[in-house]
């Protein structure tokens, strides 16, 4: 039985980008964690999982949702990535003194976080066609 080929006949890109979305949520936020409770600054922090959250997302997200991960998608979903980490910055800063506590900041934010990325994987680094899915 071929996991991906099963994970692909889910019709709509959407779901299968939320079950993976999840996956790499989860990955994210405990390599965030692992992090965040050093000493580093936030934007330490962030920067230092983002990077390693690109490399497991770019295969995950590529493979399984979009059945593309060409290496010349990389510069374009480099660019989101730089894009996806400004606004965690900004909305990270903004809410932690709000909460006392980064981890409760990232938790609020992850999910529209999520759907914001659909959008520009879909849109900008994929191209994905909509009678696909």
């Amino acid at each position: 039985m071929n996991i991906n080929n099963n994970f692909l006949n889910i019709k709509n890109s959407f779901c299968r980008f939320v079950i993976v979305g999840l996956l790499n949520s989860i990955f994210g936020f405990v390599v965030f964690t692992i992090f965040a409770l050093t000493s580093l600054s936030t934007w330490k922090v962030l920067l230092i999982s983002n990077l390693i959250g690109i490399l497991f997302n770019f295969f995950t997200i590529g493979n399984f949702v979009f059945n593309e991960a060409k290496i010349s998608q990389v510069p374009k979903f480099l660019i989101s990535y730089l894009a996806i980490y400004l606004t965690y910055l900004g909305l990270i800063t903004y809410l932690e003194p709000i909460f006392g506590n980064r981890i409760i900041a990232m938790g609020i934010i992850v999910v529209p976080i999520a759907i914001l990325t659909y959008l520009i994987q879909r849109f900008f680094v994929y191209k994905y066609k909509s009678k696909k899915g």
